[in-house]
């Protein structure tokens, strides 16, 4: 016992330890993502900095997060959701994320009750949800936290870009009219 103590002391002391083997994480291609510059006090990019995300922070003009060229992520929590309906900024962001990217997504984030936050009629709500879901086709889901919210964004990352090999970039323009669109404009 004492031999084996003295020989990993001196391992120690020459640096003479093996190095570990590598993981699969190791092995695995690192996601991409761009997020907005004013989500830094969220505490979504310190966990998906964490979780070795290569997130770049930078100002973008729509979204929070982009995920990849196709998919970009306007994030609210539940009272800046209905803030934002009241000022009239939501159908605004709305409308340019749907208009900017293939596969807008709105996540809601907190536990709150979403009609209890301020006193707004539920209807109001109702109709924006049905407003962003319906009409303007853009996905809402809903979060508990900023970790699950990273999780998610995780999840979402790794499945547009496991497919995909190419490196991806901020869009500034809006994406282009699908057929029947060109027909309608027409």
């Amino acid at each position: 016992k004492k031999m084996h103590m003295v020989l990993k002391g001196l391992k120690a002391k020459l640096h003479l330890e093996r190095k570990s083997e590598p993981t699969l994480a190791d092995f695995q291609k690192k996601i991409k993502m761009y997020a907005d510059a004013r989500e830094k006090g969220s505490g979504i990019i310190k966990y998906l900095v964490d979780q070795n995300v290569d997130v770049r922070v930078q100002n973008l003009d729509v979204g929070d997060f982009l995920v990849s060229e196709r998919v970009g992520v306007e994030r609210k929590e539940v009272r800046d959701f209905v803030d934002s309906l009241l000022d009239k900024r939501l159908m605004h962001q709305v409308r340019a994320l749907k208009d900017t990217f293939a596969c807008p997504l709105l996540i809601i984030e907190g536990t709150d009750d979403l009609y209890a936050v301020r006193n707004v009629h539920p209807n109001a709500l109702r109709g924006m949800l049905a407003w962003i879901a319906v009409d303007m086709k853009v996905p809402i889901l809903s979060t508990k936290d900023a970790r699950d919210t990273a999780e998610l964004l995780i999840t979402l990352a790794r499945r547009e870009q496991e497919e995909n090999d190419k490196d991806f970039n901020i869009r500034g323009e809006k994406k282009p009219l699908s057929t029947k669109e060109l027909q309608e404009y027409v």
